[in-house]
């Protein structure tokens, strides 16, 4: 009788999910390696996850005792990985701010003429001056 293999995702925080990804990352490992890298829960509880997932042909093992990530594993997380981003990607028009819509302080907006690099004394009021006529 031939039994065959139901290929299921498991969620992102399964454990059998994360032990995926650390496969993907370090390449493929002996039991005792991945339950020392992963945490599995008590110990009457790894096999059956472990077994659950060679069941779901999420992971496999090799003749030399090793388990690693099957084709369908390994396409999936491919396509999980993040796109590049062009670093010089612009802001489309609509997300940027407008200090004449309001959106921006004042505060934050530059002087049209620049900066000074030098303030005169003349044109720096006295704190609490009184004028006498």
């Amino acid at each position: 009788m031939i039994t065959a293999l139901i290929q299921v995702t498991p969620n992102k925080s399964a454990t059998i999910y994360a032990a995926a990804t650390v496969i993907a990352k370090c390449g493929p490992m002996l039991r005792e390696e991945l339950y020392a890298t992963m945490d599995f829960g008590p110990s009457h509880t790894r096999e059956t996850k472990l077994r659950e997932a060679f069941e779901t042909d999420w992971l496999r093992e090799t003749p030399s005792g090793q388990v690693e990530l099957t084709e369908y594993a390994r396409r999936h997380l491919e396509a999980q990985k993040p796109k590049e981003t062009y670093v010089g990607q612009i802001t489309p028009a609509q997300y940027r701010g407008d200090w004449r819509k309001g959106s921006l302080s004042k505060q934050y907006i530059p002087n049209r003429r620049g900066p000074r690099a030098d303030v005169p004394a003349w044109s720096i009021r006295q704190k609490n001056s009184t004028q006498s006529k």
